[in-house]
């Protein structure tokens, strides 16, 4: 008998955990109830997704290349919602977005090889920066930063980091604006050829789109 009342109660509790779905049975023609149980307030839906953007790094008439990749407004910054190839497809889906963080990879135009007419020393500096995106100008401007990488011009490097690891990083936003968080990768060469082709730069987002009611 015991186990009788027990297997009772098990399946009583197994029947009070069961959720149905509102919606009409599939003999039903008519119906003017609601289509499906209505979701968590206030968030309706979710989506990760990895955003790309992409471009060939040409050395300007100066000999030097810089940017900043991490905010939206900044001079010489890469802008997430201008350069992401597949921004308008989720932006026209979803009406807010964080990014979780982002990766940058650049590939030379000649591996283990100094383009012609380059200075001596020409290499890659590149750095994390939490509280800037301004682009930099001049190797100085990084040289005082402990997350400071040097590469030479003829290797393949790469750099990523995490947008949520601080206070209000992960606030979501509204997918019509910028992205201005910080937290931003750096990058400078100096002392190249005028206008030269020095190889090509991919940025993955790893963007969480949301709805909200």
């Amino acid at each position: 008998m015991k186990r009788n009342k027990q297997g009772k109660s098990r399946k009583n509790r197994r029947a009070k955990q069961t959720i149905d779905l509102a919606g009409p049975l599939p003999m039903v023609m008519s119906y003017a109830g609601p289509v499906h149980e209505n979701p968590p307030r206030p968030i309706i839906e979710r989506s990760v997704q990895v955003l790309n953007y992409d471009a060939i790094v040409q050395a300007t008439a100066g000999g030097q290349y810089a940017f900043s990749v991490g905010a939206g407004s900044s001079t010489g910054s890469i802008n997430l919602i201008a350069n992401a190839l597949e921004w308008s497809a989720f932006a026209g889906q979803f009406s807010d977005y964080r990014v979780l963080g982002l990766r940058l990879q650049f590939c030379p135009s000649l591996q283990d090889a100094v383009l012609s007419g380059s200075a001596t020393a020409a290499p890659w500096y590149t750095a994390t920066d939490i509280d800037d995106a301004t682009a930099p100008t001049v190797y100085g401007d990084l040289q005082s930063f402990n997350t400071l990488r040097m590469v030479p011009q003829n290797r393949p490097w790469f750099r990523e980091v995490s947008l949520i690891g601080r206070s209000g990083e992960g606030d979501l936003q509204p997918v019509g604006s910028a992205f201005t968080k910080y937290q931003s990768i750096k990058c400078i060469i100096l002392g190249v050829p005028a206008t030269a082709i020095l190889g090509r730069l991919h940025v993955w987002w790893r963007v969480q789109f949301y709805h909200r009611e």
